[in-house]
């Protein structure tokens, strides 16, 4: 009844027959007697290139009405799932109030469905937590290009951008119970301009370009939606890669946390990865690397005290005299 899958790919899933068929990777159907309590979590996942009618990567029915119920995705990814009926990767159904799908820093872009490019959540029992998830270009054929919501569905922490159904932009479409807060949500309005077919508007949404990374979707030091999230609907402590998942008091919105310095310790020990003193790096040359090379953007390298010797030369070999900064 709590199970646990922690760091695994689940991928090129066929769902193509069978009850609902849908889970091409995780398929869960909870009988409606005889079942006690459960958590199920899939922390450090990736679903990816599945394929099935509705739910393509995950399908859920929950029938339990006697106990309180979970599945959690923690640091999960979800790419490229296509569903040719409803929620392109994810598809929940509940015949109790007390079942819960929680996310938790996880992306979802790239998948495609019929309504609901990346999650579909059917019936008014159906619940749904979203926080600190990103949702982008997904594409829906009929409606909700990233969430269609027919249940009780709460987004905190969370960007919804570029997201389309039919072609035309679309994030979510809603004749459930939606609530959103701290969040950026394409074509809202924010909570300035709150547009009411996204549900209630439960204060500090924004509606902006998220300053996606040219890399991957986590966001450039100007982002706005950087310290624009609440800390305290997230308790994990790292986001999706790995990183801190709080690093200037106030939480971002969105599966990653910007890091927009990188440190560097003359006397700091082999193996650091630049993000803390505590784990500075050692090399000048490696904090100046992960300044851009890495992370497609600049970040600012702050330097102990101390002297540094470039260690490689233009071509990355340790070449005596010829070795340089760069």
């Amino acid at each position: 009844n709590n199970t646990l899958l922690d760091g695994f790919v689940l991928s090129d899933g066929n769902a193509s027959a069978g009850l609902g068929s849908g889970g091409g990777a995780v398929f869960f159907q909870q009988p409606s007697i005889g079942t006690a309590a459960y958590t199920n979590t899939f922390r450090n996942c990736t679903f990816k290139n599945n394929m099935g009618t509705s739910g393509s990567a995950v399908y859920a029915q929950h029938q339990n009405t006697n106990n309180a119920n979970s599945i959690d995705f923690v640091n999960c990814m979800f790419s490229k799932n296509t569903a040719s009926s409803k929620g392109g990767a994810v598809y929940v159904e509940s015949t109790s109030s007390n079942a819960n799908q929680n996310f938790t820093n996880c992306v979802f872009t790239q998948n495609t469905g019929d309504i609901g490019g990346a999650v579909y959540a059917s019936t008014s029992f159906s619940k749904l937590n979203l926080t600190n998830c990103t949702f982008t270009r997904n594409k829906a054929t009929t409606s909700g290009g990233a969430l269609f919501n027919q249940g009780a569905a709460t987004i905190r922490n969370s960007i919804f951008y570029a997201d389309s159904s039919n072609n035309v932009l679309n994030e979510v479409t809603n004749t459930g119970v939606l609530n959103t807060a701290f969040s950026n949500i394409h074509g809202s309005g924010g909570s300035a301009n709150w547009n009411t077919s996204f549900g209630n508007n439960l204060g500090n949404n924004i509606d902006t370009n998220p300053q996606f990374n040219l890399i991957n979707l986590s966001l450039n030091p100007s982002s706005p939606c950087r310290n624009r999230g609440e800390k305290a609907y997230n308790t994990e402590p790292i986001d999706i890669n790995q990183g801190i998942r709080v690093v200037q008091d106030t939480i971002d919105m969105g599966a990653y946390e910007c890091s927009p310095l990188v440190y560097v310790a003359w006397d700091a020990p082999n193996g650091g990865n630049g993000q803390s003193w505590a784990t500075a790096y050692n090399s000048l040359q490696d904090g100046l690397d992960d300044a851009f090379f890495s992370s497609g953007f600049l970040k600012d390298v702050w330097v102990k005290e101390g002297t540094y010797y470039p260690s490689r030369d233009l071509n990355g070999n340790s070449n005596g005299r010829f070795n340089t900064f760069y």
